[in-house]
This record gives C-alpha cells, structure tokens and sequence, in this order.
C-alpha cells in the first residue's frame, strides 16, 4: 500500500534499517531503485544465504519445528492473544522482564549488551500485562523458527548487483561478529558509499550512549549524497 502511493505520487523514499530488517530494505531496493534514494544498513547486510545443497534439509528442518509447535500454539480453537503466547515464558512483573531481555543480549555471539533504557523501551512494546502484574512478551515464536526456504548466495548478490542508491553500512565493534570473507564480499558486491564502526553493541542505534554516533553518520551521509 506505501509502496503504491510512493508510486502514484512521483515521491522517494530513505530506508534505515536495523538487523533483520536489512534483509527487506535490500528486496525492496533492488526491485524498485527507482524510488529508492539511499539506503543505511545497520547491524545487517541484508538476508541470510545458504548453500543450495542444504535446500531439502532447511526444508525438512522448518517444516518439522511447525509440527511440533503447532500442538501448543493451536491447542485451543479460539487464538486469542492469552492462547498465543500461552508458551512464552511468564515474567513476574516488567521489572523481571527488562533484567531478562539485558541478560538476554550477552547470550548473543561476540561480546553483546544492550542499556537499561533500550531493553526497557524494547520490553514495554513487547509485553501483554496480566491482571496480577506479570508480563508474558507478544513475540510471535514463528518468527525465529528455521527458514522454510533461504536465498543463495549468488542470489543475494545479484540484489545487491541491483541497488542503485548510495549505501551506507553501520557497525558496532561489539555487536553481531561478521566473518571477515563475508564483510570482504559484501564490500565486493555492493560497494557501500561509507562503511564505518562505531562504538558501541548490536543496539548501538538506541541505546543512549551510542545513538547519537549513529545519527552523526547518518546525517553526514545524506548530506554527501
């Protein structure tokens, strides 16, 4: 529907994206780089790739962890938000929430943290508020399932092959580690404008002590372009 009335008006559009999301702003601005002005990647370079050998196990691999769900998720006939989420874990208060969701990022791969402020902003969006007090989070658990289908490498590069707007690439020198090959052919295949890493963990973006980097370079990028 945005897509449609970006269209119908001759307007463009700036994407800033953060980690998974990075993989839709790389679809949509192969597909229609037309409108698309400039492009800022954060934490992320786009979707993930598998190797097309592994096609029938990711297959067999997401379709198994449907069907073992799927008895908890639709025991019930009616799928109110109190049936859902019956399977996330109960917190007992927002509190408890927040301490779960800092302890949370340091489980994550490399030496990742996230601020108080940015895990309480995260958890209050998150969270449904029982009558007693606790919190159970809304997250869909479908959405950290195994991919049914992923895309090639020699797919993924030909979206970015097909990004004509200027791109900017943010990182955080401690939050989600890339392997060196990998940021080496990112660089290759999509030829950022500007690549930089700035201080700062996988939520450099928001939390306060490293948002006001990542606006900095932002801002100096648009500027340039």
């Amino acid at each position: 529907m945005r897509l449609r009335m970006i269209r119908t008006h001759n307007s463009s559009i700036y994407l800033a994206i953060f980690n998974r999301g990075t993989g839709v702003a790389t679809f949509v601005a192969a597909a229609w780089p037309e409108i698309v002005k400039s492009v800022v990647l954060i934490e992320g370079f786009g979707p993930f790739y598998r190797n097309a050998s592994d096609v029938a196990k990711h297959f067999r691999l997401s379709c198994e962890r449907r069907m073992k769900s799927n008895r908890v998720l639709y025991k019930d006939a009616a799928n109110s938000p109190s049936n859902m989420f019956r399977g996330n874990r109960r917190h007992l208060n927002i509190g408890a929430a927040i301490e779960t969701r800092m302890f949370s990022a340091t489980l994550g791969p490399g030496n990742q943290y996230i601020s108080r402020e940015t895990a309480e902003a995260l958890v209050k969006r998150a969270v449904i508020l029982q009558k007693d007090g606790s919190v159970y989070f809304q997250h869909d658990s479908r959405l950290i399932w195994p991919t049914i289908q992923y895309n090639t490498q020699e797919q993924v590069e030909h979206l970015w092959a097909n990004i004509k707007a200027p791109v900017c690439l943010i990182r955080a020198n401690d939050g989600w580690p890339m392997e060196k090959d990998v940021i080496d052919n990112v660089m290759k295949q999509l030829r950022p404008l500007c690549h930089v890493e700035l201080a700062g963990s996988h939520h450099l973006h928001a939390d306060p002590e490293t948002a006001t980097g990542v606006i900095s370079e932002i801002i100096q990028f648009l500027k340039v372009t």
